[in-house]
């Protein structure tokens, strides 16, 4: 049986082998639509000004002991996609009371991705 333009269904309801392929791939592509746009409107120059203000650096290597360079790019980290990465800048704007205003938390994600993450 035949639904819509995308979903086979066998005779159990249950969605057959190219409709679950189809279903898939269209999630995908929304995903990595979605991640494309999250920087668009970002201006990186703005949060690179943002990090260095900061300190942002100054603190990781305090936690860390490592350099800016080596923190963001180290093997076990903990951000892995866009979305992480805007939310651990929310995460340490919270925590040290930084007061960041969305877009600069965006701004500030937008910079240290371009820089360092390349999360795409």
């Amino acid at each position: 049986m035949k639904l819509g333009n995308y979903r086979q269904l066998n005779l159990f309801g249950m969605m057959t082998a190219p409709g679950l392929m189809l279903t898939f791939f269209a999630f995908a592509s929304l995903q990595i639509q979605a991640q494309e746009r999250l920087f668009k409107n970002a201006d990186i120059n703005a949060g690179k000004g943002l990090h260095a203000e900061n300190s942002c650096n100054t603190c990781h290597q305090r936690l860390k002991g490592k350099n800016e360079r080596d923190f963001y790019t180290r093997f076990d980290r903990k951000v892995n996609t866009q979305e992480k990465l805007v939310s651990q800048i929310a995460y340490c704007s919270t925590q040290l009371s930084l007061s960041f205003f969305p877009e600069d938390e965006l701004n500030i994600a937008a910079f240290l991705n371009n820089a360092y993450y390349k999360l795409k």
